[in-house]
């Protein structure tokens, strides 16, 4: 693989575009002199270039389909992954093209019975992690065996042990998913004092909770923390390598310590609107990896909203994981 080209889903979402990152990592560590050039209908996906996954980013959001065929032509790929599943003018426009090796996974029996990838992995959408639908394309093309924690290796040098409780208070996608900053700052005093392996807590704000801050360095005065601000891909890596347990809403920056394995503590809210009561249940087979050091907080049935979730709740059981033995190495996920 030389020139390599990879259509990514239409969503422009933090969470979402991290998720891509283990499939485009296994394609540069596999093929390290590979030029990866992301086609995508957002500029945000530009942080995938910036953590080094890819090389080059397309917005090809207002082309037709004659000017997407024309340009997979022109620039001579000798290869192209397509994770944008659900789109059947993607599909024609990479199937017409002269590209040699194609690639791709979508829930079409169709597509798959017609053989006209040359690897085609049918996937029920909804039913594991999202990342691992778009790794376990790479892995089968590859002939690798890579988990979503080889990410790791995009982290700079080994950690210092880890001793940070790390903080993911994130909710961009509305109030319906965010734990209160007083339960989060409370629970991680709590579990500080309760636990002899914390050095310092580290509270990741993106920018929409930067105005957070303040308030989370007032409710912190007293313990040793840190505050990072839209933090990249890369810092994310760093800190949850050095994190001995996460807090975290489902958010964005979650996902890095998700696909890192990372013991984390997850708390979920029910989406309530006056015409709609929706569980958060139904989320977790596509935004939830779940691992042995990983556990999902709800409300009761009756409360519902996050907020109602109790401190005691999330400090028991965290300080219940930071307990449990730990092996030695962590095994990573290699050939």
């Amino acid at each position: 693989m030389k020139k390599v080209a990879v259509f990514v889903p239409n969503r422009d979402q933090f969470g979402n575009i991290t998720t891509q990152i283990p499939m485009l990592y296994a394609i540069k560590k596999q093929h390290p002199a590979a030029h990866i050039t992301l086609y995508s209908k957002s500029d945000n996906s530009q942080l995938l270039v910036n953590a080094g996954v890819a090389d080059a980013l397309i917005n090809y959001q207002r082309w037709s389909f004659f000017t997407v065929l024309r340009s997979l032509n022109e620039a001579n790929f000798d290869t192209v992954f397509n994770v944008y599943s659900g789109s059947e003018r993607i599909h024609c426009a990479v199937l017409a093209s002269r590209i040699k090796r194609k690639y791709a996974f979508s829930n079409s029996r169709l597509l798959d019975q017609s053989k006209l990838y040359n690897r085609h992995i049918l996937v029920d959408k909804g039913t594991q992690y999202i990342a691992l639908n778009n790794l376990e394309v790479a892995n089968a093309v590859l002939g690798t065996d890579f988990d979503t924690t080889i990410i790791e290796e995009l982290g700079h040098g080994d950690s210092d042990g880890k001793t940070h409780l790390t903080l993911v208070p994130g909710g961009g996608a509305g109030e319906f998913k965010v734990w209160p900053i007083e339960k989060y700052c409370e629970a991680a005093k709590q579990i500080f004092d309760g636990a002899g392996n914390i050095r310092k807590i580290s509270v990741v704000l993106g920018p929409q909770e930067a105005q957070k801050a303040v308030q989370a360095e007032q409710l912190l005065a007293g313990y040793p923390y840190e505050i990072v601000l839209s933090p990249s891909v890369i810092e994310l890596v760093d800190l949850a390598r050095v994190s001995a347990l996460t807090l975290s809403n489902d958010c964005g920056p979650c996902h890095i310590f998700q696909m890192m394995k990372v013991p984390m503590i997850m708390i979920w809210g029910w989406y309530l609107e006056p015409d709609l009561c929706k569980s958060p249940y139904h989320a977790l087979t596509s935004w939830y990896q779940n691992s042995d050091d990983s556990w999902c907080v709800f409300p009761t049935e009756s409360e519902k909203k996050i907020a109602t979730v109790s401190v005691e709740r999330v400090t028991s059981l965290s300080l219940m994981q930071l307990t449990r033995p730990q092996p030695m190495v962590r095994e990573e996920s290699v050939l």
